[in-house]
């Protein structure tokens, strides 16, 4: 039969369709690791190979690798043992009837010689997928999901997934590290992460700088590291170093990255912060220093707690000893030593006392309890540690720990029943000076941070603690205790 030019254009068209046909019938394999518990240890004596052992329920498997020929012993119907060699290896596995599917293996020379990786190859499912909500701290970044790179930018919102886990590599700009992380997908639902990146840092060195500096990138406080040594975000930053009297150094500088930049504060021309002429009709305008310039520090404060007894306090002892409102108020001077240490010593009114429960109406009828109202001067003697870790972010939590002189000024007793005051009068046996012990922990919270003061104000909230260590009575062993939460504000 003479084959016409029409009859080989049917022909053709038949093969391709046929083709066509074929090829949106490949299904896809899927490769997953076989748990150890259900497989039986593979050794491995090869000293340079390791062995991938693949399970398939598809027949005539084939397998290709990057790294050229590969070996593989067929070892029983739907078992294979490819050998890998040390290295990157990609391997391509081919089924009739299905997409090819790669796979890659990182071998190392330095592991155990005794491998196994075991992975197995079966007929398709139905894919399992889930949604994917994507964000940034700063937003705008390029993703790179496994080996593709994804047209959008964060946020990336709506995604579909395949369910399970994904890597993801974040770029943003040069001032940020990259991101590169692994994240979970959800059967049917949708995943929510946010991502933020780290700004890359360098390190600024202050050569020939005075002792107890604070150092200033554009605007922010920096904590040192090291003596002299500050972490800093890299690129052109604007360096201020200053200490409690004056301004020492200003100047833009670049940071690069994990880098070191050495900077020479040697003070040259001192100038105070802020000048102030002296009243005179020829003379020279003289500087003075300015409240900011001082490291003494001035504050104000105020606060309520509870005071009460502790030991005998009446030749007819009570039978319950309850507290009583109590209050401390005064103001404080900050003499800062370094970053760490300052002394404060304080001037206080306290009232503290306490509330005694009878039973028999030991003072008469009806008379049921008697309150002792006390009130001191106060002069704590106070050492101040701070801890900067968090001074950045404008928090800085401290410890007081001290001596505490008191002056009685006032001792009353007032006997009541029922909170009826029957009798009240002048308390004759207190003692008119003792001494106490004071802790207290709080935090200062810096305000103005960022002004172009050098030592920005800052309140201060403390719980505080105290006891006197002699008695506050002349014929008994009685000492005074007070609990009380101080707020204060220093200038």
């Amino acid at each position: 039969m003479k084959i016409t030019p029409r009859i080989l254009s049917i022909i053709t068209s038949f093969l391709f369709i046929s083709l066509g046909l074929q090829a949106q019938e490949l299904k896809e394999m899927q490769i997953f690791e076989i748990p150890a518990a259900q497989t039986k240890p593979v050794v491995v004596l090869e000293r340079d190979e390791a062995i991938l052992v693949v399970h398939t329920t598809l027949p005539n498997m084939s397998f290709d690798s990057n790294l050229g020929i590969i070996k593989v012993d067929p070892i029983a119907s739907g078992i294979y043992h490819l050998h890998l060699s040390p290295g990157t290896n990609i391997i391509t596995f081919q089924a009739p009837g299905y997409l090819a599917r790669q796979e890659r293996y990182n071998i190392d020379r330095k592991q155990s010689k005794q491998i196994k990786i075991i992975q197995a190859v079966t007929p398709p499912s139905p894919p399992v997928t889930g949604r994917l909500n994507l964000r940034t701290r700063p937003g705008g970044a390029a993703i790179l999901w496994g080996d593709s790179l994804l047209v959008a930018k964060t946020p990336y919102y709506n995604s579909l997934f395949r369910a399970g886990s994904h890597r993801f590599r974040l770029t943003l700009n040069d001032n940020y590290l990259p991101l590169d992380t692994i994240l979970s997908v959800r059967k049917d639902s949708t995943t929510e992460s946010t991502l933020v990146f780290v700004r890359k840092s360098g390190y600024i060195e202050l050569v020939k700088a005075p002792p107890d500096v604070d150092v200033y990138a554009n605007g922010q406080l920096l904590i040192p590291i090291v003596e002299n040594v500050f972490s800093c975000p890299t690129g052109l930053v604007s360096l201020e170093v200053k200490t409690a009297e004056r301004d020492i150094f200003a100047q833009d500088i670049t940071v690069r990255y994990n880098e070191t930049t050495k900077v020479d504060v040697k003070p040259k021309i001192l100038e105070p912060l802020e000048k102030t002429p002296l009243p005179s009709h020829n003379g020279p305008k003289l500087p003075v220093r300015t409240r900011n310039s001082s490291s003494v520090r001035f504050g104000i404060k105020a606060g309520l707690g509870f005071a009460r007894y502790e030991g005998n306090n009446t030749p007819l002892p009570a039978d319950e000893i309850n507290r009583v409102l109590g209050f401390a108020t005064g103001f404080a001077l900050n003499y800062r030593l370094s970053r760490i240490v300052s002394l404060q010593p304080e001037f206080l009114v306290t009232k503290q006392g306490a509330q005694l429960m009878y039973s028999g109406n030991p003072y008469g009828p009806y008379a049921d309890n008697i309150d002792h109202q006390l009130v001191y001067l106060e002069m704590p003697l106070l050492a101040k540690f701070s801890l900067t870790l968090w001074e950045q972010s404008g928090v800085r939590p401290f410890l007081l720990l001290g001596a505490v002189p008191a002056l009685n000024l006032s001792a009353r007793y007032e006997i009541k029943n029922e909170g009826e005051v029957l009798v009240s009068g002048d308390l004759s046996n207190q003692n008119k000076f003792n001494v106490g012990a004071v802790s207290s922990a709080g935090m200062d919270i810096l305000v103005n941070r960022r002004s172009d003061t050098v030592h920005p104000g800052y309140f201060s909230i403390e719980l505080r603690t105290q006891q006197t260590l002699t008695s506050t009575m002349s014929d008994y062993e009685t000492h005074n205790t007070l609990v009380c939460v101080i707020f204060g504000y220093f200038f």
